[in-house]
């Protein structure tokens, strides 16, 4: 559920009929309101639905992210992105998906004829574990959220966790989140410790 203005009452018929996650918490999807809690209201007090949360500090205020952290159940909140093709690139001009797009002045893309639209971010997932971590989020918190998580909403059972008998994806990081060593299916393919 996301990219809608449904109302609270739609957005709870929806997860009745099986729709149980939203995606882009807060960000284009109808609001929560003392009065009309929305679908952003519907999705944090069904304890069956998962929520997808964009850490960069742009999209969600940081303390609001911390919030949904803390009142969602530990496995219903998935750290994401939202990341465009050029998010690594830095600043500059780039048309992605229609739009011609800029990296603005706190960090998300925005759209260059409006300014006050976000169209994406520039974050990548190391930083958002990173972020959520430095907000006060207990980081094996954090680090599940981009893990476990994630693998458990979208069925991939093969990864996301380390366990006997299962695909050894690691990534070793320094204090500041930075990847130094990467292993893919138990195999070594990057080094940067030096």
């Amino acid at each position: 559920m996301g990219h809608t203005n449904a109302t609270y009452e739609q957005a709870k018929c929806a997860m009745e009929l099986g729709i149980l996650h939203a995606t882009h918490m807060f960000n284009a999807m109808s609001s929560m309101n003392h009065k009309a809690p929305g679908v952003a209201g519907a999705a944090l007090m069904d304890d069956r639905m998962n929520v997808e949360i964009i850490s960069d500090g742009v999209h969600v205020h940081k303390d609001l992210v911390c919030h949904v952290i803390k009142t969602k159940k530990e496995d219903k909140v998935v750290l994401i992105t939202d990341s465009l093709a050029p998010a690594s690139l830095g600043q500059g001009k780039f048309h992605v998906n229609g739009f011609d797009v800029k990296l603005g002045d706190r960090g998300g893309f925005v759209a260059i004829n409006d300014p006050s639209q976000l169209c994406g971010s520039s974050l990548t997932l190391d930083r958002a574990v990173y972020n959520v971590a430095s907000w006060g989020i207990d980081l094996s918190h954090a680090l599940r959220m981009a893990t476990r998580n994630p693998s458990d909403v979208y069925g991939f059972k093969d990864i996301g966790r380390l366990e006997e008998g299962e695909r050894a994806d690691l990534v070793l990081f320094d204090s500041d989140m930075n990847a130094k060593v990467v292993f893919i299916d138990g195999k070594l393919v990057n080094d940067n410790r030096r």
